[in-house]
């Protein structure tokens, strides 16, 4: 039943798969891949220099090599290949799921839901087509369970050989998969701990030895980068995984904080906002059940057998969480970066199924909790039918979602911006003829979005020129206080859950009669009058920078004004922008701007730390033309208060 259920699940995956946008960093995976075949051919060290050279690459070279297998060779093919591909091995987690369900419960229809819960998880079915990352990840994880479960069941090195072989492809897919290594490990000492001596003990001293090498081997055999100095690359990641490079900030509940400072509650609140009730209440009686046996009989919870796997279960599921609660490491877009969690919960959940229907002995007692739960799927399949091709946008029952753009103002939404695609193409069917023009805030995002439309599509859809006709956008909050929807008509909009998650507006901005912030801020400026140098003028306001652009008129909303701040006291930035010495920000007009007559202004707020300059304007050989200068050990908007106007001054 299980391999049933995957196998209609992978039929639909193939009619849906072209529904989907392109995740923002896919680009980035595939890039590393083609640098790992040239670096392992000989052709150059490229890889080596690339910013994600620390990340494994044991899925990403599959899916390249199938693409020269198959000579992709458009970038529709390569994304739409990428997508099926991704979304079809996480349909393989899925029946492994069943089978490790099968196997704790010797229940098929505790491993039918086992299957069905890992599918059906709205946030991961979206993200196996676009996200290749966490969830191959996850699904390898899946995959790893199972095989430390057979390798225990059988209690012979060849079998943990197995298991530290599928341990060393997920530790080389990401550094996480150490976890699930010291979880096997620490229950394999434990095995040997409690055997006597003789035969047994080489026995499982084989074993442990056996896991350890097979892992080791697979990672450095699918790990190219390691091959040069495998120790201090391979710790290079470690310390990387751990503070991985991020100054966004999250959303959550309405709240702000940054990747690099998340408060202890981030993980279990997205968690909990995320994931199905019927699966969330089940996990927790899966949960609640293996510690009550273990409590109960501590002995048969440490000796080789079904209830010492089952806990060993939970710490899969535990131990992380309790680190990330602990060790707060820098943790962006939610929680993808531990779907790899939702594995062994899934697997919780339908021991708590089973559990909660083998506690009465009525037939229809059990009957009616197998319902309940299957009436609980049916309810998350509609909630996905209803958010298709967004489902990574899911929130639960216990999350408020009344009320226009409630959500959008509590939670990122669409923030890797697949949802650039559905823009286009409206844009495409509305002008079916001439040549479209388009700006918008993420053009890195919006060239790939359109890298997936057929060929003919590309042609027509002009991105990043000097004119603009239209402005597609994404709801992406990251606990921006700037964020605010385009500002000219708007033609399109794609809602969820009554929140915009993109918006197509035709390019005109907006009157500044309507912004009062705005009118403040441009009769401070107006008071002046400044010598015009260059096309921008750039003060301090009370609130932020101003900046003010004349003449403006509707070709310009596809301008972007880089912001970089240079702090008086470089340990006001995170860690990773040490070397840099700068925070680094881009303001489009079509979405900041407010027009004034023939003038355009933006208003950027200040960073809070203490700033020696900023450097603002358009880009001239990548550097801003215009800088406006603080004195160092001042405040930007404290400054601002007290001296109020002034005028910014060219560099140098």
């Amino acid at each position: 039943m299980p391999l049933l259920a995957c196998l209609a699940a992978a039929v639909v995956g193939a009619l849906v798969v072209d529904d989907y946008g392109v995740a923002t960093d896919e680009a980035d995976r595939r890039e590393i891949a083609v640098r790992a075949v040239d670096y392992v051919l000989g052709k150059n060290d490229d890889m080596l220099h690339h910013f994600d050279r620390v990340m494994g690459v044991a899925f990403e070279l599959p899916l390249y090599l199938v693409e020269l297998a198959l000579g992709l060779d458009d970038s529709r093919s390569i994304f739409l290949g990428r997508h099926l591909l991704s979304h079809w091995f996480f349909l393989v987690g899925a029946f492994f799921c069943g089978l490790l369900t099968h196997r704790l419960t010797g229940s098929r229809a505790a491993a039918v839901l086992g299957t069905l819960l890992f599918l059906l998880h709205p946030r991961l079915y979206a993200h196996s087509f676009f996200n290749t990352k966490d969830i191959p990840f996850a699904s390898m994880f899946m995959i790893c369970l199972y095989a430390a479960w057979r390798a225990f069941d059988r209690d012979a090195w060849r079998s943990f050989a197995v298991a530290g072989a599928a341990a060393g492809v997920l530790v080389s897919m990401r550094i996480m998969g150490l976890a699930l290594v010291a979880g096997v490990f620490a229950v394999q000492i434990c095995d040997l701990a409690l055997a006597s001596q003789g035969p047994a003990a080489k026995r499982r001293l084989a074993s442990v030895g056996a896991f350890l090498a097979a892992t080791a081997l697979v990672v450095f055999a699918t790990w190219p980068y390691l091959w040069a100095d495998p120790v201090a690359r391979f710790a290079e990641s470690v310390g990387t995984a751990a503070n991985h490079p991020s100054e966004v900030v999250q959303l959550v509940a309405g709240q702000g904080a940054p990747a690099y400072d998340l408060p202890a509650g981030y993980l279990p609140a997205w968690f909990a906002a995320t994931t199905p009730p019927v699966a969330l209440f089940f996990g927790l009686v899966g949960i609640l059940v293996i510690l009550a046996r273990s409590a109960r009989r501590p002995g048969e919870a440490l000796r080789n057998g079904p209830l010492r796997f089952q806990a060993l279960v939970v710490g899969c599921l535990v131990l992380p969480v309790l680190a990330v609660v602990a060790l707060r490491p820098t943790l962006f877009d939610g929680w993808r970066h531990l779907y790899f969690i939702y594995a062994p919960f899934a697997v919780l959940a339908a021991v708590g199924v089973h559990a909660s229907a083998s506690w009465s002995r009525s037939a229809k007692a059990r009957t009616a909790v197998y319902g309940a739960t299957g009436i609980g799927l049916l309810a998350v399949c509609a909630s996905m039918a209803r958010l298709h091709p967004y489902q990574h946008v899911y929130f639960n029952a216990f999350v408020d979602k009344e009320g226009a753009e409630r959500l959008a103002e509590q939670y990122d939404l669409d923030y890797w911006f697949t949802s650039y695609r559905e823009g286009f193409e409206f844009l495409l069917s509305r002008h079916p003829e001439h040549r479209i023009h388009v700006a918008g805030s993420f053009e890195q995002s919006m060239r790939l979005n359109r890298a997936i439309l057929r060929p003919e599509q590309r042609e027509r859809l002009a991105i990043g020129e000097e004119r603009a006709e239209f402005f597609v956008d994404v709801t992406y909050g990251r606990g921006s206080p700037d964020w605010r929807p385009v500002a000219g008509p708007v033609l399109y909009s794609s809602r969820r859950y009554n929140s915009t998650i993109m918006q197509v507006a035709a390019v005109e901005l907006a009157d500044a009669a309507a912004s009062e912030p705005y009118r403040l801020a441009y009769e401070t400026v107006s008071r002046g009058t400044p010598a015009v140098r260059s096309a921008y003028d750039v003060y301090v306001v009370d609130d932020g920078l101003a900046y003010l652009k004349e003449p403006c008129d509707a070709t310009d909303t596809g301008d972007v004004l880089g912001v970089y701040v240079t702090p008086a006291d470089i340990g006001d930035l995170p860690p990773h922008l040490h070397l840099y010495g700068y925070l680094g920000r881009a303001y489009p007009f079509g979405r900041f701007g407010v027009r004034f007559g023939d003038r355009c202004l933006i208003r950027v707020p200040l960073p809070r730390f203490p700033v020696a300059s900023v450097r603002t304007g358009t880009q001239d050989d990548g550097r801003p033309i215009w800088e406006a200068t603080f004195e160092p050990g001042t405040r930007g908007r404290e400054d601002a208060r007290t001296e109020g106007r002034r005028r910014a001054r060219a560099p140098g």
